[in-house]
């Protein structure tokens, strides 16, 4: 099991550096030059010339990449071209409503998901497995600012239960935190919830179809335990795929969301900063949404292990 790990953590090391050359690569193969979005339009030609010497941008881009690369691996993501400001303290400000928003609203499908396609799996072809597809497939197919737009008018406007916009932290208290949330975490998760909806319901098919369980059923193994615990448990290494997949996605999706609400977030923030042409502060982004996604691919394969030990030995 250890040894499964560490290859595991050793194989995310080159992935990282791949992502580093192609965010870096992408970023500074846009077109623009910070310096003129810095000092505007009206600014001379010794001023820009003199700002981009000053930001390093006159040297080589493999050379810019390896200034760059060093620093990261020391902790410094730079300086903000814009503010001037660490981006880590950029970064940190927008972090956590992004992380929380991205939490509350994979909790919140997960726990609709779950349930609703394995009693569709069990009821299949009857009129619950027919609504729970209905509801996937208008999950699947809205968008999601559409949604947030119409949950928005309904909760928010018409019967004032939520906030239109804004974001309250934990320290405005739980309850306040909890309602800025709701309606932004339903419009992100729904697609999810209904992505997972389809994968938990065609995979507990697939187990309860099979010979084992014919024998357990046969055995008189109450139809709870059947359900919840052996076929479930079998069918789970399809369904975590699903849900990092969906984590992942609600990360990098976040940003339309938080347009929608008004939450200060990653998504923001990387609007923001594309408009300006601030490139540490795109590349610290970037950087730190594909170290979570590899992350979280990490955990993923990690936990396929403890749900499959098949694949340990392989």
């Amino acid at each position: 099991m250890k040894k499964y790990i560490i290859k595991r953590i050793l194989a995310v090391i080159p992935i990282l550096l791949v992502v580093s050359v192609v965010i870096f690569s992408l970023v500074h193969l846009t077109p623009g030059d910070p310096a003129v979005a810095i000092l505007g339009s009206d600014a001379t030609q010794e001023d820009i010339l003199a700002l981009r010497e000053a930001m390093g941008l006159n040297d080589p881009i493999p050379v810019q990449y390896v200034n760059w690369i060093v620093d990261v691996f020391h902790g410094d993501l730079g300086n903000s071209v814009v503010s001037n400001a660490p981006v880590a303290s950029v970064l940190k400000g927008h972090f956590l409503p992004t992380i929380n928003l991205a939490a509350f609203a994979m909790i919140i499908s997960l726990f609709v998901s779950l349930p609703l396609g394995m009693v569709a799996a069990r009821k299949r072809g009857k009129l619950t497995d027919q609504i729970v597809s209905v509801i996937a497939l208008c999950g699947i197919s809205v968008p999601s600012f559409l949604l947030g737009l119409g949950l928005m008018m309904l909760f928010s406007v018409k019967f004032r239960i939520f906030p239109v916009s804004g974001y309250a932290p934990w320290s405005a208290g739980a309850i306040e935190h909890i309602r800025s949330l709701t309606l932004p975490a339903i419009a992100l998760g729904f697609m999810y919830a209904a992505l997972m909806m389809r994968m938990t319901r065609a995979s507990m098919l697939e187990v309860l179809g099979s010979d084992y369980i014919k024998m357990a059923k046969a055995k008189g193994v109450k139809e709870g335990a059947l359900i919840g615990i052996h076929a479930f448990k079998n069918a789970l290494v399809s369904i975590l795929t699903v849900i990092g997949q969906s984590i992942i996605g609600a990360l990098s999706g976040a940003a339309v969301v938080e347009t929608v609400f008004g939450i200060p977030g990653l998504g923001s923030l990387i609007v923001s900063s594309i408009g300006r042409r601030d490139y540490e502060v795109i590349q610290g982004i970037v950087l730190l949404i594909a170290f979570i996604n590899v992350f979280i691919n990490l955990i993923t394969d990690i936990a396929y292990s403890f749900v499959d030990p098949r694949i340990r030995v392989q």
